[in-house]
């Protein structure tokens, strides 16, 4: 159900091969603590288990490539084993120093088989396996709906909460 997201962050922390797709245009940084941005570029990558894919309208590096920014994005993740999902959203941000994902802005993930979140913020830390957010939070499946504020969940462990204000609608 909310494993996609749970399992985007996973993907992402055990990859290593990523390839490039370079959109029509790179311009040099004009603030000397940025690096490299690419207009309309993409990664992805492929293994025995899944392939993924990310496009954004704009990815950013900072001058140490230690932080990578990427506007309006969309990340599709195509397990072998699984129906592909999708997240995508206003931006996010990749620390590698720390190992944490930032996402935020109409963050949505949705899966071929039905279950959509949303939410305005959430982060993962790639290390410790954690996702969390303090926003707002809306998922719907098939024949429920659950809100509330916050959630956090265990990477490792498949396990998603909501924390507060939960309220549950079947249909």
């Amino acid at each position: 159900m909310i494993i996609f997201i749970i399992i985007i962050a996973s993907y992402i922390a055990n990859s290593s091969n990523i390839v490039f797709n370079l959109g029509q245009k790179q311009t040099a940084a004009e603030d000397q603590n940025e690096g490299l941005n690419l207009q309309g570029a993409g990664y992805s990558h492929e293994t025995d288990e899944m392939k993924w894919n990310i496009d954004a309208a704009k990815i950013q590096f900072s001058q140490d490539q230690q932080h990578i920014n990427f506007t309006e994005f969309v990340l599709t993740i195509s397990p072998k084993h699984r129906s592909p999902f999708k997240v995508s959203g206003d931006s996010a941000s990749y620390n590698r120093t720390d190992g944490t994902i930032h996402m935020s802005g109409n963050v949505i993930g949705e899966s071929d088989d039905g279950y959509k979140l949303e939410t305005e913020r959430a982060s993962v830390n790639e290390q410790t396996k954690e996702i969390k957010s303090d926003a707002f939070v809306k998922i719907t499946g098939p024949f429920f709906t659950i809100t509330g504020r916050g959630f956090e969940g265990q990477l490792a462990q498949h396990q998603f909460s909501i924390l507060n204000e939960t309220h549950t609608n079947y249909r």
